[in-house]
């Protein structure tokens, strides 16, 4: 006769006492956790193979090896989560006494700690996958930042399918508990106490895991630069282990020696000093800030009025002048045509708070959360606004959306604008979305508010908001670029951009302040579908169109290299006479070309500089530097650094580019971005 299933054959005690039964590490003490470990782990390489499959046209210039290198060592960076999720559950199982261990509401309690963690992994993976379709990153600080204003959770409930993510999320949470109590503790859940040594031993390994190299560094980022794709970069690593090196850096407010080989301090500002000064500068030598100079503009001073536009993630690529898609755009082109137009110049970074460091402070910004986010800028940041407010004029802030974001009016009212004018303070109000009110709204108050201002001259700084998720515009505006198209809203609200600006310009061109205006197109950074793939320094262009007919003379074109940064700078100068400032840019128009250069900020802490044709990548945490050839609009090639001169060049650029953050960082850690009559009082020794 069979023999029944519960009666033990000769070769079961065999099994149960081998290193793979009961007693060996898939017994009732071990098992849940390797289960757990693989659940993680495959849930992890699911997703990238899905970021893979879906969004494969980023992927188009990688290799396949490159592809296999990605999948092979994003193991890397799953299995650091994976050992961090699974070591609190073997601490519970090395300690319980047996008795404990065959409880089932003990059962109950591990099983629901291994279900709330795929269930919270299922989640994130869920939450990264999206957030890479529209940044080109994993999750990162910017989750961080975006956790505080009410405006994402708005965009989030209307633009993505937070219901069946969160009903997925709680049926995965109810099976995992379920499956994993089944399988992961079976019905003999008794062991003894000595079978403890198991899960034991297997902590150590966690810890390695969690540590993910045996080197004096542990796993970070660098481990993901085996390809000079950034989408190959980003699809290495994994959303979660990103996300918590960027909130233990946030936490423990991390040190720029933390992303990049420093130089010493003093040849970071010498160094510095020899990038940024130019002929007409005269350096003041002050100790505390040692790139503060003034400027001799070789011009009368003319207090013209400025109104400077700041676009909502208005790049190139949506731009026929510079190369983009001619549909798109056709009146900021034809208005670039007529105008001083820079059209090698990049943004700072990838965010608004960056771009608007760059474009109304003249700073490179920092790793981490945007220095106009943090509360150490308020009130002592030297910006276009204060310098020009010394001067006698009026000083506008003007944006359709909320003044929290992104501590927009902590820092334009702290730091040089006499009036701020936010979301529904606006004049003219007719339409908005959960973002703020449209471009139409916010230039029809521009114009509104320079009008008014007739005693003395205006600056006026407007930040847009149209071109942004949602991507909801006014209704019978415009007529739809291209109907069923996936992206065909974003397409539509950059079509609304350029019409509000067309709109505007023929306003502009009738009032009274026109012959005496200088105006200032430029844009925050990349955005929408277009920033992707991303190609390191390419994909930062914006524009930077000054438009003055009556003032500047005949229309052309600059083709040096040059910076947000370099916004301030050249306004001043077109303004005339000297001026006193620290900015980390200068003239555009007043210096030869070959001494332009752009620092840019990747979300994922890439730090490239642009000189020339020539492009520097430097990852940080130590991954070696990368040299290119950038060929516009996005056309990127590798330089091989045996090719001589190519080490030398990417060597000194190196320096240039660690000596520019580095003596942002020292600035900013010694509150003196700015000048004497604003600077902090220092407390007594």
């Amino acid at each position: 006769m069979f023999k029944s299933d519960m009666t033990p054959t000769a070769s079961q005690p065999a099994v149960e006492n081998s290193l793979l039964g009961r007693s060996g590490l898939l017994g009732p003490r071990v098992r849940q956790a390797v289960m757990l470990f693989c659940v993680v782990v495959l849930l992890f390489t699911g997703q990238r193979l899905m970021i893979y499959l879906t969004l494969l046209d980023r992927f188009q210039s990688a290799s396949a090896g490159e592809i296999a290198r990605s999948f092979a060592v994003g193991l890397r960076f799953d299995a650091a989560i994976a050992f961090m999720v699974v070591l609190p559950l073997l601490a519970l199982v090395t300690i319980a006494p047996a008795r404990v261990m065959g409880s089932r509401i003990f059962g109950w309690v591990l099983s629901g700690y291994c279900g709330i963690v795929v269930a919270i992994v299922l989640f994130a993976c869920v939450a990264d996958y999206f957030f890479y379709q529209e940044f080109g990153l994993r999750l990162n600080y910017q989750v961080l930042e975006y956790t505080r204003y009410s405006a994402v959770y708005r965009t989030i409930w209307q633009q993505y399918p937070v219901v069946w993510a969160a009903l997925a999320t709680l049926v995965c949470l109810v099976v995992a508990t379920v499956l994993l109590n089944r399988w992961g503790l079976g019905r003999n859940r008794k062991s003894p106490w000595w079978q403890g040594v198991w899960p034991l031993l297997l902590i150590p390994v966690a810890i390695i895991g969690i540590r993910g190299s045996f080197r004096n560094r542990p796993l970070n980022n660098s481990a993901a630069y085996g390809s000079d794709s950034p989408a190959v970069v980003q699809l290495t690593l994994n959303g979660c282990f990103t996300l918590r090196d960027a909130t233990y850096k946030l936490a423990r407010h991390s040190d720029l020696e933390d992303y990049y080989p420093l130089l010493k301090d003093d040849e970071a500002f010498a160094r510095a000093r020899q990038v940024l000064g130019q002929a007409n500068d005269r350096f003041l030598d002050d100790p505390d800030n040692p790139l503060r100079r003034i400027t001799d503009s070789g011009r009368p001073r003319n207090d013209y009025n400025v109104i400077l536009v700041v676009l909502e993630s208005m790049s190139w690529q949506y731009i026929g002048a510079l190369g983009g898609d001619k549909r798109l755009c056709p009146e900021l082109s034809a208005l670039a045509e007529q105008s001083v137009f820079m059209d090698h110049c990049f943004s700072v970074g990838q965010r608004t708070a960056q771009g608007l460091s760059g474009s109304l402070a003249g700073f490179p910004d920092l790793p981490g959360s945007g220095v106009i986010t943090r509360p150490q800028t308020e009130g002592n940041f030297l910006t276009l606004a204060r310098i020009l407010g010394d001067r006698g004029y009026q000083t506008l802030y003007v944006h359709g959306g909320q003044p929290e974001f992104d501590h927009q009016l902590a820092f334009s009212a702290s730091n040089g604008y006499a009036r701020n004018i936010y979301e529904d303070q606006l004049p003219c109000r007719t339409f908005r979305n959960v973002v703020g009110w449209c471009d139409e709204d916010a230039y029809n108050s521009v114009d509104r508010l320079a009008s008014e201002t007739t005693d003395r001259p205006f600056f006026i700084t407007l930040m847009t908001t149209s071109f942004h998720r949602p991507y909801l515009i006014p209704p019978g505006k415009i007529q739809p670029v291209q109907p069923g198209y996936k992206y065909a809203a974003q397409l539509d609200s950059v079509r609304y951009a350029d019409w509000a600006i067309g709109q505007f310009m023929s306003k502009v061109r009738k009032a009274k302040y026109f012959d005496k205006t200088i105006i200032v197109f430029t844009a925050d950074h990349a955005g929408g579908f277009k920033q992707t793939p991303v190609v390191a320094g390419g994909s930062s262009r914006v524009p930077f169109i000054v438009y003055a007919p009556s003032l500047l003379g005949p229309a052309r074109r600059v083709h040096a290299v040059c910076s947000q940064t370099d916004i301030a700078p050249t306004i001043l100068s077109l303004l005339g006479g000297s001026y006193e400032h620290c900015f980390f840019g200068s003239s555009v128009l007043d210096r030869p070309a070959e001494r332009g250069v752009a620092l840019i900020q990747s979300g994922s802490n890439d730090l490239m500089l642009v000189r020339g044709e020539n492009v520097l990548l430097l990852p940080p945490f130590g991954a070696p530097a990368e040299l290119s050839m950038l060929t516009l609009p996005m056309k990127l090639a590798p330089v091989d650094l045996t090719t001589p001169g190519a080490a030398d060049k990417a060597t000194e650029m190196t320096r240039d580019a660690t000596a520019l953050i580095q003596s942002a960082d020292l600035l900013y850690r010694r509150r003196s971005y700015n000048l004497p009559t604003t600077r902090p009082v220092k407390a007594a020794e």
